[in-house]
């Protein structure tokens, strides 16, 4: 609510909507509002100028903490003035001592058809920008044009343009500096002179030549059953434990079959230790060579 008064007597009542400078808000429709004559809005810089110039800060009391943030804005650009042709690409360099991250944030901006992309050293801070020329005819950009701005943290460009270097709206910008860098002649003739070296190289797999299909085939079912796309899921169900009993019933059937085989090689091996009948024994070989009246074994 913002009152004007003239004495000690209100002369204009009005009400103005107060949000920050660039929060997306682009258009406010269905709204009927009045500036009363004499007063002017300075949104911008977020002041309301009265007929008798005395300024109304709209978001913060006045103070000398605004115009400190903003003085400590650093801008960033070419020295001498910076000609690209059509989808070429020129650079500039930034200050050796660029402000810290810890208390400056880095806004870009494009200049007409001139893209720009900040190059970063091996610690993280900006060093180069470069240009490029997005247009089909060739641009430039003056000479300190501030294409780069160091704000202090939680102070928004006066300047609208301006876009942080992690924002959406920059990465869209890549893709069009990439597009546009690109040589399309030297790219077709370069994917041509690969193709062709790929051709000469002989395969890093075989290649096995397939017949064109003329209908529906059917893979052939193994021997084993192995393959069972056919079944449904109960009928598979079924089959798995149909093998599981087979599975457990040879299990159970295996000892019995051991004690038996080594029951029968236990009898054969007791039968071939007892000595048989027809054959002497040792005794007997004494008796008959002791005998004078033999004359041989008979």
């Amino acid at each position: 609510m913002v009152k004007v008064t003239l004495g000690w007597e209100i002369v204009y009542e009005f009400e103005v909507w107060i949000m920050d400078h660039h929060a997306g808000v682009d258009l406010i429709l269905g709204t009927d509002f009045m500036i009363p004559a004499g007063i002017r809005l300075d949104l911008y810089n977020s002041k309301a100028k009265l007929p008798d110039e005395i300024e109304i800060n709209l978001i913060k009391s006045a103070s000398a903490r605004e115009d400190t943030e903003y003085g400590n804005t650093i801008y960033g650009g070419p020295t001498e003035t910076v000609d690209v042709a059509s989808r070429l690409t020129a650079e500039f360099k930034l200050q050796r001592r660029p402000p810290e991250a810890t208390t400056h944030e880095l806004w870009v901006r494009r200049v007409n058809k001139l893209v720009p992309t900040v190059r970063f050293t091996h610690n993280g801070r900006p060093s180069r920008v470069l240009l490029t020329n997005t247009g089909e005819k060739p641009g430039s950009c003056p000479a300190h044009f501030p294409v780069v701005q160091w704000v202090p943290h939680e102070v928004l460009p006066l300047t609208e343009g301006y876009v942080r270097v992690d924002s959406t709206k920059y990465r869209n910008w890549q893709v069009l500096a990439y597009n546009s860098a690109i040589d399309r002649d030297l790219l077709k003739k370069e994917q041509r002179l690969y193709a062709e070296w790929l051709s000469h190289l002989p395969a890093a797999v075989d290649r096995p030549d397939y017949e064109t299909p003329r209908g529906i085939q059917h893979r052939p079912e193994p021997a084993d059953g192995a393959h069972q796309r056919g079944l449904s899921c109960e009928e598979q169900w079924e089959r798995l434990e149909r093998l599981q009993a087979e599975t457990e019933q040879l299990q159970h059937n295996q000892p019995s079959s051991v004690a038996s085989r080594d029951e029968s090689e236990l009898e054969a091996e007791s039968d071939e230790s007892e000595p048989s009948d027809s054959e002497p024994k040792a005794n007997d070989w004494v008796c008959l060579s002791a005998d004078p009246g033999c004359n041989g074994l008979t």
